[in-house]
């Protein structure tokens, strides 16, 4: 049998009257878990640092339904970008609805290798508290329960991504302010991470840690060494998993033909090159 929200959601939603605005505390909320384990309960001020060992988290809600085809598509970068950024803090909870029409919320998690937990918002009780719009819908709460982040849209689209990986950006800063308080992870070593999707075509993201603060240059060429696009070329700081998107246009801001290019950065002294190949 289905269990309920705890109580605390009962009244949020009647004294409650519309979706949160950015910038207004989040009051806690719960809801069951359908993956990867049915009927636990989640709740959002577990992820408070008094109630969390001190270990402050970003929570990211991804709202969908499955049975809209851009939630599926999306899926998967969903599941990358929280790979890429959970060792700096991030939380990432898929928040689901409209179930067996074209997937269970098992099947879901398996389909689209989630790793993350996925509530069942069948009743919308969730979604309700951050839009009175269509999914997929993109949620960010920071360490204090704030929220920084609300906006409808996917982040398959390029400038959607930016503006979403933006204010993801500032809120891990306010995380690394934190680290010696709460002893969150910065990186060993600096590293050039494998761009997603690879390949790709027309957008794809290019990820790298920094294990201190220095100066990062990321370059696309061809294969004939020749410089298609400077990408990064600034002072950044350390224990942040930095990324950029490149659009497939060269420095005049004209598209490339497809095929395989290289891109490579330079951290400090640290430098790496890795390819990927532009569909067209």
């Amino acid at each position: 049998m289905r269990k309920t929200l705890i109580p605390s959601l009962f009244i949020l939603s009647i004294l409650f009257s519309g979706p949160y605005e950015v910038g207004a505390l989040v009051e806690d909320f719960s809801g069951e878990k359908c993956f990867p384990e049915n009927g636990d309960e989640w709740s959002l001020y577990d992820y408070l640092n008094e109630n969390n060992e001190g270990n402050s988290q970003i929570i990211w809600l991804v709202l969908f339904d499955a049975d809209n085809f851009t939630s599926r598509t999306e899926a998967p970068l969903t599941e990358f970008l929280y790979n890429l950024y959970k060792e700096q803090g991030l939380t990432v909870v898929g928040v689901g609805a409209s179930w067996e029409r074209s997937y269970s919320c098992r099947a879901w998690g398996e389909e689209f290798d989630i790793t993350y937990p996925i509530l069942d918002d069948s009743q919308l009780d969730i979604r309700s508290l951050f839009t009175e719009g269509n999914p997929p819908h993109h949620v960010l709460i920071n360490y204090d329960m704030r929220l920084v982040y609300s906006q409808s849209g996917t982040v398959l689209d390029a400038d959607f991504l930016a503006d979403f990986q933006d204010e993801l950006t500032v809120a891990l800063d306010e995380l690394t302010m934190l680290s010696t308080r709460y002893n969150i992870t910065i990186p060993k070593s600096p590293q050039l991470n494998q761009c997603y999707p690879n390949p790709f075509n027309p957008t794809t993201t290019i990820s790298y840690n920094l294990s201190k603060d220095a100066h990062v240059s990321l370059m696309i060429y061809d294969l004939k060494g020749r410089q298609i696009k400077q990408l990064v070329h600034t002072r950044q700081e350390r224990g942040l998993n930095r990324s950029v998107v490149w659009n497939g246009l060269d420095s005049q801001n004209k598209p490339v033909s497809g095929g395989i290019y290289l891109y490579r950065i330079q951290i400090g002294d640290y430098f790496d090159t890795q390819k990927m190949v532009l569909l067209k």
